[in-house]
């Protein structure tokens, strides 16, 4: 799925990572998922005042990202936003606002999850099979 444009992202939103951008000394790659991501690409209907980065490449980015943004930094004491660097959230809530307005197909889901979550996640992988496996079961099947 392609990225917003700068000029989709709702403010503050749009503020916030064009300050973050011009104090990166580096180009920086990131991977998102979690409230922030629903709600620009798919209106979710709550505010989330963090962005959840699975993926900072090049990898040693990861650090300088946080102390930009993160949750301590400066700027989110002043803009009350910021990055996370997380594992797999499992927040229910929007997995289930994902498959009622964009319902995933569970063939696509199980491929990206496999090329490019399964390898990264942290802990038992047979453990996150069998969450994706349950995720799939209560929210894609119930349709």
């Amino acid at each position: 799925m392609p990225s917003a444009t700068r000029a989709e992202l709702p403010d503050p939103w749009r503020r916030f990572l064009a300050d973050v951008d011009g104090m990166l000394p580096l180009r920086v790659q990131l991977h998102c998922l979690g409230g922030f991501v629903l709600a620009v690409r798919h209106r979710l209907p709550r505010t989330t005042s963090d962005v959840d980065d699975i993926e900072v490449v090049p990898r040693d980015a990861m650090e300088t990202l946080q102390r930009i943004a993160g949750r301590t930094s400066p700027l989110a004491r002043k803009d009350r936003l910021y990055f996370q660097h997380v594992g797999v959230p499992v927040d229910r809530e929007d997995i289930a606002y994902l498959a009622r307005t964009v319902p995933p197909r569970a063939d696509v889901l199980r491929q990206r999850y496999r090329e490019e979550l399964r390898s990264i996640i942290i802990g038992d992988p047979e453990v996150h099979d069998r969450t994706l496996d349950m995720w799939i079961e209560a929210y894609m099947h119930a349709r």
